[in-house]
């Protein structure tokens, strides 16, 4: 058969025709079907910098120290870590792995993270840092999920600025308490110790001191939900200098769920001359509860840098300040009662069983036992945790951290990938 030319000029036409609505179509029915753009991290509202995106800029430190990290008594491959500047962190493999929950949060500084024992889904989120430096990021109070993190509630608290522990307790998730330090250069009333029983929906102030004392750490009993440790500490940093420590500061124990406290100073507590108290923490050992640790920083102490003793004059040549008779910090001496090389402390001074450092207690905090001044730079650290099956290993916060075997008689370094340690989380 015979094509005419216009045939096939027609034919070619409906091809060209049928080609392009087929492609058209297909144009139209993605874009019905793509997703949103997600939103960008942190956006700013600002019509002056809304220009200006965040964007990977592959692996780096950026941030900053790790304040908190815990993990699942129901499945420790399930881990949370908290940064000073670098939000909430999430993985589901034991750590090979990591998924970012607080990308377009208000605030990524993390102050600490708890997870309820009874329901792994339940996990609470206090913001800002509580590291005491003059480079501290703020928070924007208290977050909470039900869902493992898919989605995140603001729960209040946004005026306490700085969140040093939070506990839940270990047969209800909706009962969760909040050591809230407070503002860091000024007198803040919403600092305190805050209890709720409804999941974060609403708090009250189980315990409040002043408002320059707040509580940067507390510890539940996990026998006896009703028993918890808390410390108080009063602080104040300005533009020339940080005082952390006085008359506000002291350990506590509640028996009745926070409805009362009653200051701990029995028996064997340091006593210091100028009875000065500053930072403090707590462990409470998990197979036997009366037995409880404390880190105490006790007396006055010119910290790193001052330049001063603890008494106010300046300090040996070649040394930075630190306290009284003892060399500055930071420099590599074995810690109190240590092996040679067993880490910063007190260098040569003698023991000091008034002075700062680890005790125990064996009948939950009625009596004390002096165990070393092993305590470095405690407005900065003070972390101390007891292996949960043996109470004779202990971690202590540091440059780097202290590790006993001994219930804290005898230290030796941790060594890792940094040499500051703020957090430990130990598999019970």
């Amino acid at each position: 058969m015979r094509v005419r030319p216009w045939q096939n000029l027609w034919s070619l036409s409906l091809i060209v025709t049928a080609t392009g609505l087929s492609l058209a179509g297909l144009i139209w029915a993605q874009a019905q079907t793509a997703p949103a753009p997600e939103p960008k991290p942190n956006e700013s509202t600002d019509p002056m910098l809304r220009g200006f995106e965040f964007r990977s800029i592959g692996p780096a430190v950026m941030m900053g120290r790790v304040d908190d990290i815990v993990g699942s008594e129901k499945d420790p491959m399930l881990i949370y870590v908290g940064f000073a500047t670098g939000g909430v962190w999430k993985s589901t493999d034991g750590g090979n792995y990591w998924h970012p929950q607080f990308d377009n949060m208000p605030s990524e500084s993390i102050g600490s993270i708890a997870i309820a024992p009874s329901d792994p889904n339940v996990v609470y989120v206090g913001t800002g840092e509580p590291n005491n430096r003059q480079s501290s990021s703020i928070g924007d109070g208290m977050w909470g999920t039900t869902d493992g993190g898919k989605t995140w509630t603001h729960l209040g608290l946004e005026q306490v600025q700085s969140i040093g522990r939070v506990v839940v307790d270990p047969t209800d998730p909706k009962t969760v308490y909040v050591a809230a330090v407070g503002h860091l250069f000024g007198p803040n009333a919403d600092r305190g110790l805050y209890k709720s029983t409804d999941g974060g929906k609403t708090w009250k102030k189980s315990k409040y001191i002043d408002p320059d004392t707040g509580f940067t750490d507390v510890a539940i009993d996990p026998s006896n939900p009703k028993i918890l440790y808390a410390a108080s500490l009063m602080r104040r940093r300005t533009w020339w200098g940080y005082n952390g420590g006085g008359p506000g500061s002291a350990l506590w124990k509640t028996t009745n769920g926070g409805d009362t406290w009653t200051k701990i100073d029995g028996p064997g507590w340091p006593k210091p001359k100028d009875g000065i108290y500053g930072r403090m923490a707590i462990s409470v050992f998990r197979a036997n509860p009366k037995i409880v640790y404390a880190q105490v920083e006790a007396g006055a102490s010119a910290g790193t840098g001052g330049g001063t003793t603890a008494e106010g004059g300046p300090a040996p040549p070649g040394g930075r300040g630190g306290r009284g008779g003892a060399p500055a910090e930071g420099a590599e001496t074995p810690a109190a009662g240590a092996a040679p090389g067993g880490g910063r402390g007190r260098g040569n001074a003698p023991p000091d069983p008034n002075g700062s450092g680890v005790y125990r207690s064996e009948d939950g905090g009625a009596t004390w036992t002096y165990m070393s001044n092993q305590d470095q730079r405690p407005t900065y650290f003070s972390q101390i945790r007891v292996d949960p099956v043996n109470d004779q290993k202990i971690f202590v916060g540091g440059n780097p951290a202290q590790m006993s075997l001994d219930g804290g008689k005898t230290w030796k370094p941790v060594n890792g990938s940094h040499t500051d340690y703020h957090a430990f989380w130990i598999n019970p």
